[in-house]
């Protein structure tokens, strides 16, 4: 009674290990495709706007028809050093650098100015 026991629990292990071994060797035949890592600047969706300023508000800058609130972002000049608002002056050059829809940097070229 114990070998008919025995015989039947190594048929079972050798139907699992078939059952198995056949399901991953028609995974393996299948190609699985995965997305390539991202970079950070396209994970974060970081966006980038490039224009002139048309005026100059208190509190807010309009480049290209549009006004964007610039109160507490940080104003850098094309060196990426540290800028006054003073250089927010309408016809100069400014890249605005916008992540996940928020205005994050403003890039001021001071040497572009359009009259």
């Amino acid at each position: 009674m114990v070998g008919k026991k025995v015989i039947q629990l190594l048929i079972l292990m050798v139907a699992a290990a078939v059952l198995f071994s056949s399901s991953t060797a028609a995974e393996a035949g299948r190609k699985v495709k995965t997305a390539p890592a991202q970079p950070w600047y396209q994970r974060d969706k970081t966006t980038m706007i490039e224009g002139h300023i048309e005026e100059v508000t208190s509190g807010a800058i309009r480049v290209d028809g549009k006004y964007y609130d610039f109160t507490g972002v940080p104003i850098r000049n094309q060196m990426g050093q540290t800028s006054s608002q003073s250089q927010l002056v309408r016809g100069r050059e400014v890249k605005l650098f916008f992540q996940d829809g928020a205005l994050n940097v403003i890039m001021v070229f001071e040497s572009r100015l359009i009259q």
